[in-house]
Order: structure tokens, then sequence, then C-alpha cells
């Protein structure tokens, strides 16, 4: 799970599309001194696929507005744990930082059009191989309490995927 920093709100997304459960706890301070708007989020995620993986995310948002320009930047931790499907094996572990910061100009009242720069860096144990960026612009429209992003991101760095459209659709509860 991943904000869309250029959509302007935070969203809970499956990063890859691969469906699944998702718990999400999010703690926001916009009653603080401090110069931009917080929000710690702490996300357990089991993909569908065939093993059976847990992911634990953590992150820390801040992000600014100025007039109709939205400033994001999402800094997190991924660990992840997945077994042989059926035995208590436990086939990885790793843990992943991820990055993400974004500019969204707002057309109307509910239209941002935006930009965004998406990250992973292999941790533990170190590996490049699972570190990439990628980077694109997005749109995103909200209405009371829901909000979608459609968006594509390209990949910038050897080892991130040519490009990934991405659909986000959410609903703040």
């Amino acid at each position: 799970s991943h904000s869309s920093p250029a959509a302007g709100k935070e969203e809970a997304s499956d990063d890859f599309g691969l469906g699944g459960s998702e718990g999400v706890t999010e703690t926001t301070d916009s009653g603080s001194s401090w110069p931009v708007d917080s929000l710690i989020r702490l996300a357990v995620k089991r993909p569908n696929s065939g093993k059976q993986v847990w992911q634990i995310e953590g992150n820390l948002v801040f992000s600014k507005d100025i007039g109709q320009l939205h400033a994001a930047l999402d800094l997190g931790a991924v660990f992840v744990s997945h077994r042989r499907k059926g035995t208590n094996y436990t086939e990885g572990k790793f843990v992943d930082a991820t990055y993400a910061a974004g500019l969204a100009y707002g057309i109307t009242d509910s239209l941002r059009l935006g930009a965004e720069v998406f990250g992973v860096v292999g941790v533990y144990p170190k590996d490049d191989s699972r570190s990439f960026t990628m980077a694109g612009p997005d749109i995103g429209f909200t209405h009371g309490r829901t909000w979608l992003t459609l968006g594509a991101l390209i990949g910038v760095t050897e080892n991130a995927a040519d490009w990934m459209p991405r659909l986000i659709w959410a609903i703040k509860f």
C-alpha cells in the first residue's frame, strides 16, 4: 500500500494489483503546530497469490497545501514473509524501504492534476534487484468520502518495470 501524493489524499491500495485483504490504521495530527500535515499508517496485508504472503507496512506521510498546490512526501518500510502454501516452512523474509513524493494542482475543488515519484530500496537482505524508481503523471478526483486516482508510472531505473498503469479507488471511513 502506498499513498498517491499527487492525488492529494492518503489512499489504501495493493501495490501490484494482487488483491487480497488489508487492515489499515491511520493517525493524523491536523491540530498540531507543525508546518505540515502528518499521518502515520500501519497496514497488515495478505495478497492473493500462490504463496502465503504476509506484509506489514509502516509509513510516515507529510503533506502541505499552498493555495491550489498540494505537496506530499511518504516514507515507509515493508516487512514481507512468505511461506510455502500448506506448510509452516518459511521461504523468505525481507525488508524494503519505500518512498513517494508528489505535487498536484487543484483544477477544481474535486479534480487535481499531478506528478509523482515512487520507489523501493531492498534493505534486508541488501538486494539491488528489489530496488527501483518510477515516476509519472496522475489525475485525482474526489467526491465526498470517495476518491479515484488514475495514473501511469514509468520506470526510470534499471530494475523498474517499463511502465505501470494505476487505478486506485478508495472510500474514507
